[in-house]
């Protein structure tokens, strides 16, 4: 990935939207010309290839009665929403005008593996957004004079950005990975059999059934956000005819799809992490920071209802977060941090 120009006037909003319409589109404005490309070719060209081994029917597994004009809101493909909106377009999801027919068309053989390409071209193209957004957020930050006297640091900023995309996207595949990647080794084996360990036992009572897009649209759409696990557990497993409903379905789909929209949450942790030492600053400092404010708050927060009643005002403070370099390491360790959250 290229090193990013020092400064932009590009709202990290804007290249974060642009990036979403269209993959690569937020890089161009940005200059990024060679990642905008690669993207792009990434992200669309396996939409693409779902969208032909699947005729463009991954979308008709979804009940009759559930769709709508936003039913596919929920669905990992929104995440690239130009190529979603493209496919309903050319082939759009038919809506109920009257009764179901009891024998619809029976999709290809293929159309599993279509909508295990599809749903993983949205997620990428949310990790292309993060790098869109952090790219745009670096350069507001940077001096205007950096360009000219500070090269080496600039490459080195736009590393740690580059690094900050594969930490989510590592974490999105295999749960725990982006922080490991951070250093953050503790937590990401407490991440790892944390969720690993919700969504096995959530397979095991719903008896696989909860691995079909088919039979549970939704909860699969949740459960894609714990990435490989899921679709290697689907592929392995393949997808027999449901003969009976388990008797433990609920509890099953609640805990695999509480496993991936849990995971959802943890590529935050991993994307705040990275913002941080991408902007020069110490993410270690910034979670004591953080924790301090929070607290100091509470007690502001007590301290100005006590005041109210006597007319005293609570003092304020502040804290502030001193620059650290992009990417250096600090005197404490990354898992040393992880009890001030």
């Amino acid at each position: 990935m290229e090193s990013a120009r020092p400064t932009s006037n590009v709202p990290p909003s804007v290249a974060t939207i642009l990036t979403w319409l269209l993959p690569g589109a937020g890089h161009a404005v940005l200059g990024a010309w060679p990642i905008a490309l690669l993207g792009f070719a990434l992200v669309e060209g396996l939409y693409l290839l779902g969208y032909l081994v699947s005729d463009g029917v991954v979308f008709e597994f979804l009940d009759p009665e559930l769709r709508g004009r936003f039913a596919l809101v929920l669905a990992p493909e929104f995440g690239n929403l130009g190529a979603l909106l493209l496919h309903q377009l050319a082939q759009p999801l038919t809506m109920p005008a009257g009764p179901v027919p009891i024998a619809p068309p029976l999709p290809p053989a293929s159309v599993h593996l279509g909508a295990v390409l599809t749903a993983t071209s949205g997620v990428l193209n949310m990790v292309l957004m993060c790098h869109a957004h952090l790219t745009a957020l670096v350069r507001r930050h940077a001096r205007p004079e950096q360009g000219a006297t500070d090269q080496k640091a600039a490459a080195d900023t736009q590393r740690a950005v580059d690094r900050t995309a594969v930490q989510v996207a590592a974490g999105w595949m295999v749960p725990g990975a982006g922080h490991w990647l951070q250093g953050r080794k503790r937590r990401a084996l407490l991440v790892a059999v944390a969720l690993l360990g919700v969504f096995a036992i959530g397979t095991f009572l719903s008896q696989g059934t909860n691995l079909s897009r088919e039979h549970h649209f939704y909860y699969w759409s949740g459960q894609a956000l714990i990435g490989l696990p899921a679709f290697v557990a689907e592929a392995l497993r393949g997808h027999p005819p449901l003969m009976s409903v388990p008797p433990m379905i609920d509890a099953g789909l609640f805990f695999a799809t509480l496993a991936g929209l849990l995971n959802g949450l943890v590529l935050i942790d991993v994307y705040a992490w990275g913002e941080s030492g991408a902007l020069g600053r110490d993410p270690v400092a910034d979670r004591r920071a953080m924790a301090a404010h929070r607290r100091e708050s509470k007690s502001a927060a007590k301290r100005g209802s006590s005041g109210s009643r006597s007319g005293a005002k609570a003092p304020a403070s502040k804290h502030l977060v001193a620059p650290h370099p992009a990417g250096a390491a600090s005197d404490v360790t990354a898992d040393d941090a992880e009890g001030t959250r």
